[in-house]
């Protein structure tokens, strides 16, 4: 292979990496389906409330928080204002993950066919973070209207409603417990391996782990019974969780709350994945509210120097927010700076290479430069608030090339 094609291949992988990193917070990965345009999002952000530290034991003297997407239980105020195009209310949770049956595939690519006459039911996975979001005994939000259910009197029920056919998913926004509405019990499976519900109404004095018991909370639950739910009438489903509880010790601002949400049949099959017919994973929350951020700082701590000729520079920004970015950014080399005004639309990826910048010539002769970008979008109700974005950078000489990415968040270089 010729050098400047193995550069060249580098340099691909490295820009897609940025692009999987910073789509991650908006990808619905399988047959589920964000909806409503600017009205239902997965992504919302989980408010982190005041704790108290944990004592020798372990325990944590405060009350464990509980979230629930579809009551917006534990979420940051700020996702709850509505931006005028919402129709059914202020909420931007969603009030239920949607399911399109109809893009459901087989691994040979081929459209999965639900039978009417067969039953159902459903297992939720919590997938990250790896340690302390897990699945309490209740559930905030359920639907009061329920036919043929399964359950056996308790309050720990996934509610599953059957939300009709429509492909105009840009401007549809289901009612919450639409159409005939299925409820069912649901339990720990075998996967956690002995794992028990958090009492959501009492606490247990722990987060992570049940002291009468000595088990720790389930990540995984599904429903201890079946339905025929599906229906001929509907392509679209709606599936409302159970709360969840989780652990100030383990979850820290930034990570990602996802939810691996399958339709299963009964339980005669041989093995747990054997019963998946069809799953989807979603994004229900990213912890740390963005109350009052303006903006936010990207670094880039190094690009060799302009007069350096041997060496090239560029870099990537990456925008997976659902509007367009300003972009602000300063070059400094030798105690002087450049200020370059950039763009990035939304959900979109720029590549930019540095000694091509409007302005940038300045620095020539001053060494290696280092960057600090500041991204901005529009607020929704005035002013701008901070945009989402990653930056990665990558530099080479002709003959092989390196890289590394800039972590959003406030990382300013000083």
């Amino acid at each position: 292979m010729r050098k400047s094609s193995l550069v060249l291949l580098l340099a691909m992988a490295f820009v897609l990496m940025s692009v999987a990193a910073g789509f991650s917070a908006h990808v619905i990965d399988g047959a589920c389906k964000q909806l409503c345009n600017k009205c239902w999002d997965y992504d919302l952000h989980i408010d982190i409330p005041g704790v108290g530290n944990p004592d020798q034991a372990g325990v944590v003297d405060s009350l464990c928080p509980q979230i629930d997407f579809e009551s917006s239980l534990g979420y940051c105020g700020s996702n709850n204002l509505n931006d005028g195009d919402c129709v059914n209310g202020q909420y931007n949770n969603a009030p239920g993950i949607i399911f399109d049956i109809c893009e459901c595939v087989d691994a040979t690519g081929n459209a999965i066919v639900f039978d009417p006459e067969a039953s159902y039911g459903i297992r939720l996975e919590i997938t990250s973070p790896v340690r302390g979001v897990y699945f309490t005994d209740g559930n905030v939000s359920g639907c009061a209207i329920v036919d043929e259910n399964c359950d056996e009197g308790g309050d720990a029920s996934i509610f599953v409603s059957q939300a009709g056919k429509t492909r105009n998913e840009g401007a549809w926004c289901p009612e919450a417990c639409a159409g005939t509405t299925y409820q069912f019990t649901y339990v720990p499976t075998f996967a956690d391996d002995g794992a028990v519900l958090y009492d959501g109404s009492a606490g247990t004095g722990n987060c992570d782990w049940d002291p009468g018991t000595d088990q720790f909370f389930a990540r995984t639950v599904q429903t201890d019974c079946y339905q025929t739910f599906v229906s001929s009438n509907a392509d679209y489903y709606m599936i409302d969780m159970p709360t969840m509880v989780w652990d100030p010790r383990y979850v820290s601002a930034g990570d990602e709350l996802t939810i691996k949400v399958s339709i299963i049949d009964d339980e005669d099959k041989p093995c747990t994945s054997c019963r998946e017919v069809c799953s989807c994973n979603v994004l229900v929350g990213i912890f740390g509210c963005e109350e009052g951020a303006a903006y936010c700082s990207l670094c880039f701590p190094y690009f060799t120097a302009l007069d350096q000729v041997e060496w090239w520079s560029g870099f990537a920004l990456t925008n997976s927010g659902a509007s367009d970015a300003n972009v602000s950014m300063t070059f400094t080399a030798g105690g002087e700076s450049v200020v370059v005004p950039l763009e990035v639309g939304k959900n979109s990826v720029e590549i930019f290479q540095v000694n091509q910048l409007a302005g940038i010539s300045a620095l020539a002769g001053n060494g290696a430069i280092y960057a600090e970008a500041v991204g901005t979008v529009a607020g929704v109700t005035g002013g701008t608030t901070a945009a989402s974005l990653t930056g990665f950078a990558i530099m080479g000489d002709y003959t092989q090339a390196y890289g590394y990415l800039s972590k959003s968040g406030f990382c300013a270089c000083k």
